[in-house]
């Protein structure tokens, strides 16, 4: 499908195990009943509400030394770690609940982290043990069909799919799944046959119909889907069909009623909120929808959900994506007071502080984010941002520092971003050593940070320290962003240093023919490469463009007009 196959949810395979959110009353009460340990549990509690989860395990592991049979215990521990993305050690403790007593509900969550985990054998296990303890459940062994497939046992798959149909029947869940395991081992006629005649039983179910609708565009026949899909509204009455017949009319140019049937799914309480999140949030990236079409649906997620922060975050994005900065600044400001803890709406907010020039009240709203989410490394990290938008050289640096020791447990990618500001900001402290080192490590962590590539070589020229590196760094970061007039003059400089004359000058040259009003740096660098290459009269008229905004750029004066003066090259 197009990129609007995001809009729908097609349900390929029926697992029916989530990992859901964590950490409430219902849940803590339903994990332990009238033990001995309830009030270490009241406390552990407590610790998760108050997200101190290491001192939330830390109890945990007491209790189950003081109750070493404490099954109960071991799963509420794996279910904490599950949540710290630690699978590892969730399965471990999983493992140990399940050794104590084999529940059902244990049992499903081990085969979620081994799945998770891409163990597809050790889920099969697990699965086993539930068929043992409930032979008579058909969801277990249609859930073993998915692993054997996943475990490239297909042969498996259909041999249970056989056993199952026997032993239960035909049902139009178990033919979905059956037409899946066909469609994944190249056999799309026969599932279409499947999904067909359960279709022509007018079931309710609304996968059978979107399945079928994808096997019919697989094979190019987009006006069979379209018309399929629209067979299926009335039928099986699921407001989810709105988003695969989208997805169809988009396939088949029919833009309109493709963003008609979107919005009837977006008006649709069935849709749960999440769903629509995802499409949004999709659709800022790949472009499928006009400003004024995200608009319209972001609009809707604030009259429909009017206290979810997300909603009023969308809307915020989609007028701060359209240079609507102050709208956007009154949506995330709604988005913040419903949840302080949205640390999103706070990093954009500070953002769109910042493109409106306001960098004292993205400090303020960067206190106040901080206040409620100590420690958050993304918020340091715009509050170094803005103290250096303020020039306050010293703040900034404190910030950007604060904002890396706390992200040694994020992702590659804010790492990298955070050690590149900090290169700015050593830099402009005069402190190059500890700058050209942040730059590195930047771009160690992040092979395509252009910011850190650029300025790194750039620097590096400035002092003809390490022209060999910086060259190759210059041209990764015009490899990674062409046509970037900045980038090409970095290069270009690099290129003057090594004494590359010639090459110099086509770089240069690129640099000042891209740029919309070319610098007075970006002139005198012209003005250098041109003379060394002979052309000391061109030299000195870009020299003499130069002079305009010299002063007001910082550019050396009087070294521009010893220049012109002498018709030759100063350092």
């Amino acid at each position: 499908m197009s990129i609007l196959i995001t809009w729908s949810r097609k349900w390929y395979a029926l697992s029916g195990i989530v990992l859901a959110s964590l950490f409430t009353q219902p849940l803590i009460a339903q994990t332990v009943n009238s033990k001995p340990y309830q009030a270490a549990i009241a406390t552990v509690e407590g610790k998760l509400r108050a997200g101190q989860f290491p001192e939330a395990l830390s109890l945990m592991d007491s209790i189950t030394q003081e109750y070493p049979k404490a099954d109960d215990v071991f799963f509420m521990r794996a279910l904490v770690l599950g949540e710290l993305r630690n699978m590892d050690a969730a399965l471990g403790s999983v493992d140990q609940a399940i050794a104590i007593s084999p529940k059902p509900n244990y049992l499903s969550y081990a085969i979620t982290l081994t799945k998770n985990k891409g163990d597809f054998q050790k889920a099969t296990n697990y699965i086993d043990l539930l068929i043992q303890q409930d032979p008579k459940n058909a969801a277990n062994y249609r859930e073993k069909m998915i692993l054997l497939q996943y475990n490239k046992q297909p042969e498996e798959a259909f041999k249970l799919y056989e056993t199952v149909k026997a032993e239960f029947g035909a049902t139009d869940t178990l033919d979905l799944l059956y037409a899946d395991l066909l469609s994944a081992n190249k056999r799309p006629q026969e599932a279409k046959g499947i999904l067909k005649s359960w279709v022509d039983k007018k079931t309710s179910i609304r996968p059978i119909y979107a399945n079928l609708a994808q096997l019919y565009l697989d094979e190019g026949n987009k006006r069979g889907a379209m018309l399929l899909l629209e067979q299926a509204i009335p039928l099986v009455k699921d407001d989810y069909l709105y988003l695969d017949l989208a997805d169809v009319y988009r396939e088949n140019k029919k833009d309109k009623l493709a963003f008609d049937n979107l919005k009837k799914a977006f008006e649709s309480m069935d849709i749960n909120f999440m769903d629509k999140n995802r499409i949004i949030a999709s659709s800022f990236t790949n472009n499928g929808l006009s400003f004024a079409q995200l608009l319209e649906l972001t609009t809707l997620l604030t009259v429909k959900y009017p206290r979810i922060a997300e909603a009023h975050l969308l809307k915020g994005q989609a007028l701060w994506m359209n240079n609507q900065s102050a709208d956007a600044r009154a949506q995330l400001l709604v988005a913040v007071g419903i949840n302080p803890q949205q640390i999103d709406a706070w990093r954009m907010l500070m953002n769109v502080d910042l493109s409106l020039n306001e960098p004292a009240e993205a400090i303020r709203h960067g206190q106040e984010a901080l206040s409620v989410n100590p420690n958050q490394p993304i918020l340091l990290y715009f509050m170094g941002i803005s103290h250096m938008v303020k020039e306050d050289l010293g703040n900034a640096r404190s910030y950007l520092e604060a904002a890396l020791n706390n992200a040694q447990r994020e992702n590659n990618f804010l790492q990298a971003t955070i050690y590149s500001s900090l290169g700015d900001v050593y830099h402009q402290l005069k402190m190059e050593a500890a700058s050209d080192v942040a730059y590195r490590e930047a771009i160690n962590l992040d092979s395509t940070n252009v910011s850190a590539l650029n300025n790194l070589s750039y620097y590096l020229s400035l002092r003809k320290k390490d022209l060999e590196f910086a060259a190759k760094s210059a041209l990764a970061a015009n490899e990674l962003r062409p046509n970037d007039p900045t980038f090409q003059d970095t290069y270009a400089w690099v290129l003057f240093q090594q004494e590359n004359y010639q090459e110099a000058l086509v770089w240069i040259q690129k640099a000042v023919k891209g740029s919309k009003v070319p610098s007075a740096v970006l002139y005198e660098h012209y003005g250098d490469i041109l003379v060394k290459n002979g052309r000391k009269t061109e030299a000195v008229k870009y020299w003499n463009l130069a002079l305009t905004d010299a002063q007001k750029e910082g550019v050396d004066l009087e070294r521009l007009k010893k220049k012109i003066s002498t018709k030759s090259y100063v350092e």
